[in-house]
């Protein structure tokens, strides 16, 4: 029991991350990773209702068979609809008020715009993964709980840096300088 406890101890510690970057909180995993999952799922099961199951049962005429009845849901699914029973009577133009009335309104475009939405929720974290691995400063080392900005290791392996880092500026300068001076 105690071996289970801690594997999933374990598990709850692991960082798990898309962009191979663990530099993000709950709440930001929430927004770019589980909204995103969650929307495009929804999207996915919207979609596949569309091509597996009648989505809106039209009535159609007894002559209509096969490809004309499939025609006909389709373009009830597409246009608007209004709901009668089987023993009320079809209204016409002249009462087009009842149509509008019984309305069923539904939107046809919603896996589609779920789709988008989590791409919309996603595109934030690629922004900030693109920009974050360019700065020159790798956060996820930064974060790592191994390496501690207190300790003197630290401070002299981030000074030792800095100072390659300005004596290479240093030396470029010096190197484009010197050719300027060359070729005048």
């Amino acid at each position: 029991m105690a071996d289970v406890v801690h594997r999933i101890s374990e598990l709850t510690h692991t960082r798990l991350s898309w962009f191979g970057c663990s530099d993000d909180d709950a709440c930001n995993r929430l927004n770019h990773r589980h909204t995103v999952l969650m929307l495009l799922i929804f999207s996915a099961i919207l979609t596949s209702r569309l091509f597996i199951s009648d989505l809106i049962i039209c009535w159609t005429p007894g002559e209509f068979t096969g490809n004309f009845v499939s025609y006909t849901r389709h373009y009830c699914y597409v246009t608007n609809t209004y709901y009668i029973s089987m023993n009320e009577t079809i209204p016409t133009l002249n009462n087009s008020h009842m149509r509008r009335k019984r309305s069923i309104y539904y939107y046809q475009w919603l896996p589609i715009l779920l789709a988008f939405q989590s791409l919309l929720f996603l595109i934030p974290r690629l922004i900030w993964s693109s920009f974050s691995s360019r700065c020159g400063i790798n956060l996820q080392h930064c974060l790592s709980p191994q390496f501690d900005y207190r300790t003197s290791r630290y401070k002299v392996h981030n000074i030792t840096t800095m100072l390659n880092l300005l004596a290479r500026a240093k030396q470029h300068d010096f190197n484009r300088m010197s050719t300027n001076d060359n070729v005048n």
